[in-house]
């Protein structure tokens, strides 16, 4: 769900419990919330950072496939799992920074299969032009690890995100079925 459309939410529900309250003192709650759900998600937001680096950690390095998530993404909701152990209303806060955090991993994912599938095909077009298909060829070529390792970070998020309890677990959901699909869609091109 949309930070906006969280938001609305939170907002009507304000409305309803500060009904009292005359409309500049509503909108001053609104805003400490927005802002609150907006900080807690530049936060997490800022963990996501060594997810870009994912391809450098098996470019050319002969380093075994995957079979963890990376050590970041535990790191990432920690920040909200400590809130929402605070705050007692905990899908009103958590739900917007979650779904903001859930739309920038999707973002970085994104970026990172494009530029994987980009060094691959420039990688594939060299080959051909040499004609040096080798029986040597690795079983499993380091982008096919770099798209493993990022399934396994987007599951294990996607499960952080469920044990949250909120709202925006379709959205990290999401996020494992795009890899998903990158690694399906790479398995047809191999195949012919």
């Amino acid at each position: 769900m949309p930070l906006a459309t969280c938001v609305r939410k939170r907002q009507k529900r304000m409305f309803r419990h500060w009904g009292q309250y005359e409309a500049s003192g509503k909108q001053i709650l609104l805003d400490n919330f927005l802002n609150s759900s907006l900080r807690l998600a530049r936060v997490c937001a800022g963990a996501l950072e060594p997810a870009k680096a994912v391809p450098r950690q098996y470019r050319a390095t002969r380093k075994e496939a995957p079979t963890s998530p990376s050590a970041y993404v535990g790191d990432v909701l920690k920040p909200l799992a400590v809130f929402a152990t605070v705050d007692g209303d905990t899908g009103a806060w958590v739900c917007p920074a979650t779904n903001a955090v859930s739309e920038k991993f999707a973002e970085i994912v994104a970026e990172v299969l494009s530029s994987v599938k980009k060094t691959e095909d420039s990688l594939l077009r060299l080959k051909k032009l040499r004609k040096a298909a080798s029986a040597a060829e690795p079983t499993v070529s380091d982008d096919d690890k770099i798209r493993q390792q990022l399934l396994l970070d987007a599951r294990a998020y996607a499960e952080q995100v469920r044990a949250l309890n909120v709202e925006g677990s379709s959205s990290a959901d999401g996020i494992v079925q795009s890899i998903e699909a990158a690694i399906e869609e790479r398995a047809i091109a191999k195949a012919s």
